[in-house]
């Protein structure tokens, strides 16, 4: 769970990302009425599946709504772009769980994310996923345990760890076109016994 600027707790797992108000007085999704809420019974104020991970049944590891106002994304409001890692290990580094930027507008109100069935789920739509395999092969290392993992956010920079792909700086300031600026990978001790460095998070 992580809290944004405006005080919403954004908290991810096994089915996507939501958004809870832990204060004032909002409508809650789930009755249709209005109440007030608290840190012990939250209402829900956005969020919900998210579309382009890599796996259908997406395991969202964390999340992050920018409100610094250095993040963007064209005919968007600013403060609905979403930030979140899927962290998944599928058969090869093009498969792995992803960076995840998510358009929050039309998941206001929690309605959606309520009304989500197996039969007819509700993702949010995707703005952009990005992967070290994507447009900078040069800079994977051999191999497959290339899932995102945690992040942090400095300015329109983010620093995401992403395993054995070492740590990544994306340039963030255009949600819809995320673009690495740079890339730390330490190189293998041992082929064998440790092919790459493991990096779990970057701050």
């Amino acid at each position: 769970m992580q809290v944004d600027a405006a005080g919403v707790a954004w908290v991810s797992g096994r089915g996507g990302i939501r958004g809870y108000a832990p204060s004032g007085r909002h409508r809650d999704p789930e009755t249709g009425t209005w109440r007030r809420a608290t840190p012990w019974k939250p209402i829900l104020v956005a969020g919900g599946g998210v579309g382009g991970t890599a796996d259908p049944v997406m395991f969202m590891h964390n999340s992050l709504r920018p409100l610094n106002g250095r993040v963007h994304a064209q005919g968007m409001q600013d403060g609905n772009v979403l930030i979140g890692t899927e962290e998944q290990f599928n058969d090869g580094c093009d498969t792995d769980g992803r960076v995840v930027f998510s358009d929050l507008t039309d998941s206001w109100g929690g309605d959606r994310a309520t009304a989500s069935t197996p039969e007819q789920p509700y993702r949010m739509t995707p703005l952009a996923s990005w992967a070290p395999t994507d447009g900078a092969p040069d800079t994977t290392a051999e191999t497959d345990d290339c899932s995102a993992h945690y992040f942090s956010l400095q300015d329109a920079v983010l620093a995401s760890a992403w395993y054995s792909q070492g740590t990544r700086l994306l340039d963030v300031s255009d949600a819809r076109n995320p673009r690495q600026i740079a890339y730390f990978r330490v190189q293998a001790t041992d082929p064998v016994t440790n092919p790459s460095s493991v990096v779990w998070d970057a701050r």
